[in-house]
């Protein structure tokens, strides 16, 4: 035979009694069970990651309490927003979760760069670093001008206005860690501000010609970016079309 029954509503060890009696009017001896009850959930606190974490490892380690007792599992994580649920049922049924949140970012940043290009300039350059990030965002990126690994914070653009040729490198970092490949080992940027150097013989240095049509000995050098072109006049008022630079020349 079965009976419902209501125990007092406070968690604790509850004890039911019970008497049974017989036709003719004779009571048992008293008979108790005792129950535990608990109507309270376990109390679940997760103590690492934190919540709307940030990571770039594919798996993390949930460490967390159930009523006080540690416990630990790994889970594996899917690129980009995850969901952590850590779930407990006591042995009374009673059950409880607790939900985090986080984001795995593992693509690499990508920087491009405006001003190192190559080529020779006669006046100061200004480098523009520009990064993207499909991911956490930009954390950081560096950059040297000296071909060193990066190690510059980049807040600007920035001008390079000393003559010399320098070998820019750049990198930047994301959010969650992921660093960019250091990139322009070849990437540089060439001032040249000094003016080139050189002289004019006519028919060898000769004193006298008896005529006009004479042959220029010429020679030049720079330290620079070097020699590229050459220009002639006869009055130095009216210059012809500049021509590639060259050791000799015939002239009238």
């Amino acid at each position: 035979a079965s009976k419902s029954w209501t125990l007092s509503s406070d968690d604790g060890q509850k004890t039911v009694s019970v008497k049974y009696k017989d036709a003719v009017g004779n009571w048992s001896n008293p008979v108790s069970d005792t129950i535990i009850l608990d109507t309270t959930a376990p109390v679940i606190i997760v103590n690492s990651p934190n919540d709307n974490f940030l990571t770039n490892q594919a798996t993390i380690t949930l460490d967390y309490t159930v009523d006080g007792i540690a416990k630990s599992e790994t889970r594996t994580l899917s690129e980009g927003f995850n969901t952590l649920t850590v779930s407990a049922t006591d042995l009374a049924g009673n059950s409880a979760s607790k939900t985090i949140t986080g984001v795995l970012d593992t693509t690499v940043p990508v920087t491009t760069d405006s001003g190192i290009d190559n080529l020779w300039h006669n006046s100061p350059v200004t480098v523009t670093l520009t990064a993207s990030d499909s991911g956490s965002g930009i954390g950081k990126t560096y950059y040297s001008t000296d071909g060193s690994l990066p190690t510059i914070l980049y807040g600007s653009p920035f001008v390079i206005s000393n003559e010399g040729i320098y070998t820019g490198k750049y990198q930047s970092v994301d959010k969650a860690g992921n660093p960019e490949l250091v990139k322009g080992a070849s990437h540089q940027v060439k001032i040249d501000t000094a003016k080139p150097a050189g002289s004019i013989a006519i028919n060898n240095g000769n004193q006298y010609t008896a005529s006009t049509s004479v042959t220029l000995t010429l020679s030049a050098a720079d330290t620079g970016s070097g020699l590229s072109q050459m220009q002639f006049s006869n009055d130095n008022i009216s210059w012809l079309t500049p021509e590639s630079y060259a050791s000799a020349k015939a002239w009238t």
